[in-house]
């Protein structure tokens, strides 16, 4: 969780980013300001971020920008509303350990002109993401381990309970990990005869960061799958390849979740030699 009160001034997303209420007049009459919050770059070190261009336009719930914190592994910024990019913020790009000292202020990351206002409907208040950073939310490194399209292993169970451990791409929203299965894969069958199943989400750089979860009840659905499956492939692939990837995949999906309640981190940095 995060260790400073979340500011009032400003609206948030559900996936760790922000928007200021008022426009900062010397980025333009209608500028808002866009940022990451303490959440994903708690204890983090930052070393490069990737900003949007100017005039390019951004669209509320897509990728916009990245936080690179190894040389392979980096997390995506997600836009909290549409608009155009009026301005990016130059200290981030020169010193980008900033995003993570100070990520609501001289850590900003670019300005935006909305075009769309309906965009911002759905961005919480400073206290209804406060109440979302509750128990089950990750630590803020584990939260940069997430928000990175990491490694992730699926361990599902045969009729005979041997383990058949899989890799797959995942995505963590609303406090539970999901997976999209294909309808076709031994994996749901797997769970029919035994409805069991562990994620692992770990990073092969330092300092080898990971997350456990397992449970004897997961939650197997339909809704949203197709959604999920884009939103899922378009962290790993890109949002244009991402999209071709969902809509040329040949059998429909499930979505597996798995709530983040039981979750376990490991951070092996105490033990790494300095």
């Amino acid at each position: 969780m995060t260790t400073n009160p979340v500011p009032n001034d400003r609206r948030y997303t559900d996936i760790h980013s922000w928007q200021s209420l008022s426009p900062d007049q010397r980025l333009g009459d209608q500028a808002l300001r866009v940022g990451i919050t303490e959440t994903p770059v708690e204890g983090v070190h930052v070393i490069a971020v990737e900003l949007p261009r100017v005039r390019t336009e951004v669209e509320a719930g897509e990728p916009c920008a990245l936080i690179w914190t190894s040389p392979l592994s980096a997390m995506p910024v997600y836009a909290p509303i549409t608009g155009l990019v009026a301005a990016v913020n130059p200290a981030v790009r020169e010193d980008p350990g900033v995003v993570a000292c100070d990520p609501y202020h001289a850590g900003w990351l670019f300005a935006v002109l909305p075009t769309d206002e309906s965009s911002t409907n759905e961005l919480l208040t400073a206290a209804d993401y406060a109440d979302l950073l509750g128990p089950a939310c990750p630590n803020g490194s584990a939260v940069s381990l997430l928000q990175a399209p990491s490694p992730a292993v699926l361990t599902t169970y045969r009729k005979d309970g041997t383990a058949a451990v899989s890799p797959v791409w995942f995505q963590f929203r609303d406090n539970a990990f999901e997976v999209v299965i294909g309808e076709d894969d031994v994996k749901l069958r797997h769970l029919a005869a035994r409805p069991r199943c562990e994620l692992v989400v770990f990073e092969a750089v330092l300092p080898f960061r990971g997350i456990r979860v397992g449970t004897d009840q997961p939650v197997l659905t339909r809704d949203g799958a197709q959604q999920a499956r884009e939103q899922i492939a378009t962290r790993y692939l890109g949002a244009e390849r991402g999209k071709r990837f969902a809509v040329e995949r040949a059998t429909a999906g499930v979505l597996l979740r798995l709530p983040a309640d039981a979750a376990k981190s490991w951070d092996l940095t105490a033990i790494l030699p300095p």
